[in-house]
Formats: structure tokens, sequence, C-alpha cells
């Protein structure tokens, strides 16, 4: 059976990329407005796309839902500035796609050990060094 995940993208662009690439193990639903959206399903994870600053908002959202989240935006600002927030991945989606795929793949692969029985939820950073 196939996992449930979530991707918050208005444009749509980043999202037809992860359905081409990671849709074998993963059943995405993809939302463009989260303005009338509550969040009704457990997912295993939400993919949230940030084009601009307004929607971090939107991110305010889904975020500390206890739903492993990665966060993609190109802007150099917002990536500065989510660093300094726990409990999420960033992927800067201006890098070439066999970074960002290889990177996702680490994402989804840490992603699965979250979701597994009486694992608690780590900071990345604890995994990466």
């Amino acid at each position: 059976m196939k996992m449930r995940g979530l991707i918050c993208d208005k444009q749509k662009f980043f999202a037809r990329f992860l359905k081409y690439k990671f849709s074998k193990k993963i059943d995405y639903e993809v939302h463009s407005d989260l303005n009338f959206f509550t969040l009704t399903i457990d997912y295993y994870v939400i993919v949230f796309v940030i084009y601009s600053e307004e929607e971090l908002f939107d991110l305010m959202k889904v975020y500390d839902k206890n739903i492993p989240l990665i966060v993609c935006t190109s802007n150099r600002y917002i990536l500065a500035t989510l660093r300094k927030t726990n409990g999420i991945m960033l992927l800067d989606i201006s890098k070439i796609r066999s970074e960002i795929t290889s990177e996702l793949t680490f994402f989804f692969n840490y992603v699965d050990i979250l979701n597994e029985p009486n694992v608690k939820l780590l900071n990345i950073k604890q995994v990466l060094f």
C-alpha cells in the first residue's frame, strides 16, 4: 500500500517533478491554495514549496503537526531564515536536478525512519553530524 503525501505548491511546477520522480512509494495529493485547507488526513510526509515570502504564512498552517516536513525554496533569504527552525528539512531548489533528486532521496529515507513505530522526532542535524 502506498503512503499518502501532501505537496503544497502554488505554481505546481515542483509538484510535477516530485510526482514524476517519487511516485512509486508515495501517493501525492497536490494543493495550490491552503486558505480553505485543513489537515484531516494523517500524511506520511508534507512537501511545502515556497516561491515568495508571503507563502511563509501558509507554511505555519502545516508546521508543527508531527508530520515530517520538507520545505523547498530557491529564495536565499528564506533558506537562511528557516535554517534556524527545528523540525523541518530544507531543500534549495535552485540546484541542478541531480542534486535535488539526491537530497530528496536522502530526505525520504529519513522520513522512512521517522515513520517507524517508537521513533521520536529527531533533528535532521543530529542525523547528518
